[in-house]
Order: C-alpha cells, then sequence, then structure tokens
C-alpha cells in the first residue's frame, strides 16, 4: 500500500473548491428568481462536493485535521445534502420549507466546531462564524420565517461571498502554515473529528 503521506497536500485545492461552491450560494441568495436557479444550484453543489469528499479522505489518511473536516463536512454535510435538496426542484418544482429547515439545521454544526477549531486556527475558525451565520439567514429565509423580506437572503448571499473571499486570503498563506497535522501542532481533536479519522482509517 502506497504511503498518504507521499500525497501531495489538498489543502490548496480543498479552499478553491469551497470558494467556488459559495461563489453559487451568493448568486442564488441575491437573485430574484430563486426558484428558477434552485435545481442548477444543486447540480452544481452535487459536483463540487464529489472532489471534497475525496480531498476529505485522502486529507484525512494524511493527519491533516483541518482540510480533512472541511472536505468531509462541506463536501458530504453541506453539499450532498443541500444538493439533493435543490435538485428536489427538478421532480416538484418550487421551494419547500424543509429546504429551509435545512440550511438552519446545517449552521448550528458550524456553529459547534467553533470551539475545536479556534484550537486549529483563528482565521479558519472566522470563516466557520461567516458561514454559518449566512446558512442560518439563508434556511430562515427558505421556510419563510421573514415573510416576504428579501434582505435576509440577501446579507446571506453577501456572507457567502465574503467567505469565499475569506477562503482565497486562506489560501495565500504560506504552505507549511496551511499545514496543521497532529505530531506538528498538536490540536485537541473533537470527538466528531476523531469519528471521521477512525471511519478513514479501518
Amino acid at each position: 500500500m502506497a504511503d498518504e503521506k507521499g500525497w501531495a497536500p489538498g489543502g490548496p485545492a480543498t479552499l478553491f473548491i469551497l470558494g467556488v461552491l459559495h461563489l453559487g450560494l451568493f448568486f442564488f441568495a441575491t437573485s430574484n428568481d430563486q426558484a428558477a436557479l434552485a435545481p442548477a444550484l444543486g447540480l452544481w453543489i452535487l459536483g463540487v462536493s464529489v472532489p471534497l469528499l475525496v480531498l476529505g479522505i485522502i486529507e484525512m489518511r494524511r493527519n491533516e485535521v483541518l482540510f480533512g473536516t472541511m472536505g468531509m463536512v462541506f463536501g458530504g454535510l453541506l453539499g450532498i445534502g443541500a444538493g439533493l435538496s435543490f435538485v428536489r426542484g427538478l421532480i416538484v418544482p418550487g421551494e419547500s420549507t424543509m429546504d429551509g429547515y435545512w440550511f438552519a439545521g446545517t449552521s448550528i454544526v458550524f456553529f459547534m466546531l467553533l470551539p475545536s477549531m479556534l484550537r486549529l486556527s483563528r482565521l479558519m475558525s472566522v470563516g466557520l462564524a461567516i458561514i454559518g451565520t449566512a446558512l442560518l439567514l439563508l434556511g430562515l429565509g427558505l421556510a419563510g420565517v421573514f415573510g416576504t423580506a428579501t434582505l435576509p437572503l440577501t446579507v446571506a448571499g453577501y456572507l457567502a461571498l465574503a467567505f469565499s473571499d475569506h477562503l482565497l486570503l486562506f489560501r495565500r498563506r504560506p504552505a507549511h502554515q496551511l499545514r496543521l497535522r497532529e505530531e506538528g501542532a498538536s490540536p485537541v481533536i473533537p470527538p466528531l473529528i476523531k469519528g471521521y479519522k477512525d471511519i478513514c482509517r479501518s
């Protein structure tokens, strides 16, 4: 079996793909015809979730906790879940309240990851707070909590755009600062991340 540590780091590719993913959320949230854009966005999200999952597994095998978690959470939880939710519009046209509750519920996961991410990267923890807030506003807006008001969705869209720019800022950091291995940084691994690592190693 090949040595996983001999693989090239997947962190830069993960950041680039995540930036593209959230650009799609920006265009969707700030659009005046979201029902028509939803299926296309769903296919877009599903398309980028596949390489994110692959990169997440590779990074977990390389003991890269930060990028492995980003690939698994964004590719699996947000990517496949949100993608299928939007693709549903091809079969059942129109928005569903459950779409909104899905995004609002997903945002809670990102807020729960904040304490652990603070021990790994303060810069990335800011990004999680931004996208968590964006998904919460997007979810509540799609669920009809704000009524016909479009401002919360617009704010959510621009927060997604800010998160995309934030990833580009993080991407410009030196390569040695992007590597946060257990043996080098000795982070405290939260149980959720540790579970992912155990699955990947089995």
